[in-house]
């Protein structure tokens, strides 16, 4: 009897392992993005809608999308117009912005937050305006726009719609795969890589050349990020030869039986913990992140959109 309790209680426990394995499995993929991207006449604004639809293996609560600041700058996006809307019944969202190095990220705070353990669709639908993605250079006008995920992306459906009183000189033309109907170019992949960057674009002519006032991101915004990447490249440099200088004199003075601090021949050490923690800034609906290591809100760095 002892030894069929004690098989009983080892194929409990071995079952209860594997459920514990189960539950804590957790991944996701974008089954699908449908993405809008309207064109007005005479305006360096673009409206944007689109539909993403993930889908999740186990517990997640947090859902970005990231848009580079070499497509908008941080103060083209237009909070303001910003509005999600989750489709699945039985969910909510909030959302907020976030300015990081490289990009700005939309983030979607889920309630409650998927179930572990088991498969959830949801439908989640982002509506904004911003300006940087209509480019004008020497006559010629692009419209461009970026997709990239942290997963893989089983389809994406992006169109560029021009509104009827654009008075457009010749025809629409799309990069490589875009397909023009009308006053629309739509575009269609299937399989995007995870962190693989897709950059449709078309250009386009007008006769009163209504776009000319229209430009990137400006020559100031972009030196702001180059001298933020400078400063933070010095910093690392100081702190690696401070370190080796640190050990050369700690060393020599070992030699030389140098002390400090009481007789002692090692330095204090005091415990930082600036690598577990960030500081939240807010102002309005922006937040922004400062301190190192990784935001608990997930892996904002890069241009990649990201679910956690």
């Amino acid at each position: 009897m002892s030894q069929r309790y004690c098989v009983q209680q080892a194929l409990l426990l071995v079952l209860l392992a594997c459920c514990s394995v189960v539950l804590a499995q957790k991944s996701y993929t974008i089954n699908s993005i449908n993405s809008v991207v309207y064109v007005s006449s005479g305006s360096c604004d673009v409206s944007v809608v689109e539909t993403y639809v993930y889908d999740f293996l186990g517990s997640y609560s947090t859902v970005a999308r990231a848009i580079p600041y070499t497509i908008a700058a941080s103060s083209a996006f237009q909070t303001s117009s910003l509005k999600v809307d989750v489709l699945t019944p039985g969910y909510s969202v909030s959302k907020y912005t976030s300015d990081q190095q490289d990009a700005k990220f939309i983030v979607v705070n889920i309630s409650p937050s998927t179930p572990s353990g088991t498969s959830t669709r949801m439908s989640i639908r982002y509506s904004y305006s911003l300006t940087g993605p209509i480019r004008q250079s020497g006559g010629n006008n692009q419209v461009t726009y970026y997709y990239k995920e942290g997963t893989e992306i089983n389809n994406l459906n992006a169109t560029f719609t021009f509104d009827s009183s654009i008075d457009l000189k010749g025809s629409l033309v799309p990069s490589v795969g875009g397909v023009v109907v009308g006053n629309s170019v739509n575009f269609q992949k299937i399989s995007i890589f995870s962190n693989t960057a897709f950059q449709p674009s078309v250009s386009f002519n007008t006769i009163s050349g209504q776009f000319n006032k229209c430009s990137g991101p400006s020559s100031s915004d972009l030196l702001t990020i180059i001298v933020v990447v400078v400063v933070v490249a010095v910093c690392i440099c100081i702190s690696i030869v401070c370190s080796i200088l640190g050990f050369f004199r700690r060393a020599v003075s070992n030699t030389l039986g140098f002390t400090r601090w009481g007789g002692s021949s090692s330095y204090g050490y005091v415990s930082n913990d600036y690598g577990h923690h960030h500081h939240h800034y807010h102002s309005g609906g922006h937040h922004s992140y400062s301190g190192g290591g990784s935001s608990s809100r997930g892996s904002m760095t890069g241009t990649s959109g990201f679910a956690n």
